[in-house]
């Protein structure tokens, strides 16, 4: 019963994630960082008062005073931040398929991250790897340049997970100090744009402001709901459904947003998937010999 609750919450934070580009497009009146900025600022408050609840009065008081932390928590902001800008942008600017394969990259160059540290590959992982090199190339020929907001996506998550790894912190926490780092700027920005008459207030109705103060509700809940469904579930579990977001993001691309998608950039997702599938089951392997051992 455990179990299937948080497998429950795991797949509708995947859900969420997946179908943000709906969110983010509704949002499109304003400039990416604007959108960008209300989002760090908001979720500044939203994880602030989460913690306030979850965790009690002057927690997170305790996390900006400890030291242990504000480096990785530091480097962790600069690229998730930057993550999010080119994500917002991307989706829209008509490339929502190109951050789905973003998505469906990163955990290969997560494991390529593994490669410079030292860690070893076998057969089936080079094999992996092959395929998703094919698929980035055909992706190059069929988009007419090199898909850098793929790549820029899924480089910069992928760092900010290593830096999320190295963290003392847990989920919440994490995201709370890295935002908190960057808000200042955001914040600063914000003012700056009402003051000057390029903000919100004057040129738009007062409820838009209702609606942006939901780009942090939207950040923390999905990672909430996730954060609990992965400690309760199998790793190999986490591993399957972490392909669902980009997935929805990817048909959303095609039967929402009505973007290009020609018989060569599909033969690009083909070779994409071929690697993740090579790549996730070699994993999931691994881990059950692991576990016999």
């Amino acid at each position: 019963m455990r179990n299937n609750k948080a497998l429950s919450l795991a797949l509708l934070a995947q859900v969420i994630w997946g179908l943000l580009p709906i969110y983010w497009k509704i949002l499109d009146f304003l400039p990416p960082y604007q959108i960008l900025a209300q989002r760090m600022v908001w979720s500044v408050v939203s994880l602030h008062i989460l913690l306030y609840f979850l965790k009690g009065p002057g927690y997170s008081k305790k996390l900006l005073v400890d030291k242990s932390h504000r480096r990785i928590s530091f480097l962790g902001g600069i690229f998730v931040t930057a993550n999010w800008f080119v994500y917002i942008w991307s989706v829209n600017s008509g490339h929502v398929l190109e951050t789905s394969l973003g998505y469906y990259i990163l955990p290969l160059l997560t494991g390529l991250f593994a490669l410079f540290l030292g860690e070893k590959f076998n057969k089936n992982q080079w094999l992996a790897y092959g395929f998703a090199g094919v698929g980035v190339l055909i992706s190059s020929f069929a988009l007419g340049r090199f898909p850098w907001v793929a790549l820029f996506l899924a480089s910069t998550f992928a760092i900010y997970t290593y830096f999320k790894k190295q963290s003392p912190l847990d989920a919440i926490d994490s995201l709370y100090t890295e935002t908190i780092f960057v808000a200042p700027l955001a914040l600063i920005y914000l003012i700056y744009a009402e003051v000057t008459g390029s903000g919100i207030s004057g040129n738009f109705p007062w409820t838009i402001w209702l609606l942006v103060s939901t780009t942090g509700v939207v950040t923390a809940l999905p990672l909430l709901l996730f954060g609990y469904g992965a400690r309760e579930l199998p790793l190999n579990v986490v591993s399957f459904i972490q392909y669902m977001s980009p997935s929805f993001t990817f048909l959303l691309g095609i039967f929402v947003f009505k973007e290009s998608f020609s018989v060569v950039r599909l033969l690009s997702f083909v070779f994409i998937w071929c690697g993740v599938a090579i790549f996730t089951l070699d994993q999931v392997k691994r881990r059950s010999k692991k576990s016999l051992t």
